[in-house]
């Protein structure tokens, strides 16, 4: 089927092209950037993980997993701005990390979390109620 624009179909769209055609521009011109800054993302994540394997290998953990950043003032300069320093701060001051259960195809086994003992008396009288109830015989 075969359409065929009236005059003024054909005005709207060339006046609603010519509105877009600096947005369609400025379109282009992120995604470009977007492809470019992709790429560096990419790259910058490979750097890190050549230099974090030996840490996950020895821990099973990634740098950012353990460690957080602090800055701290450590002064102030001539024109008195503060100067800062980073400090790192181990998430696990005490170095134990949470044990991982990994069996050996690879897959987590980790153990399912214990109930809450508070909860589990609130489940329980909720039961013994419900219990109660059933036990009464309704006689039609």
């Amino acid at each position: 089927m075969k359409k065929e624009f009236s005059k003024f179909e054909i005005a709207a769209i060339k006046r609603t092209a010519q509105t877009c055609a600096g947005m369609i521009a400025k379109f282009d011109k992120l995604s470009e950037k977007i492809a470019i800054l992709q790429a560096e993302k990419e790259s910058i994540e490979r750097q890190i993980a050549q230099w974090d394997a030996p840490i996950v290998e020895m821990t099973g953990y990634h740098i950012m997993d353990l460690v957080s950043r602090e800055r701290i003032k450590t002064g102030k300069d001539k024109d008195s701005n503060d100067i800062f320093g980073s400090k790192w701060v181990l998430k696990y001051p005490e170095t134990v990390v949470p044990i991982t259960h990994t069996a050996i195809d690879g897959n987590d086994t980790t153990p399912a979390p214990q109930p809450d003992p508070q909860q589990e008396e609130v489940v329980e009288e909720q039961t013994q109620e419900t219990n109660e109830l059933d036990d009464e015989k309704i006689t039609f």
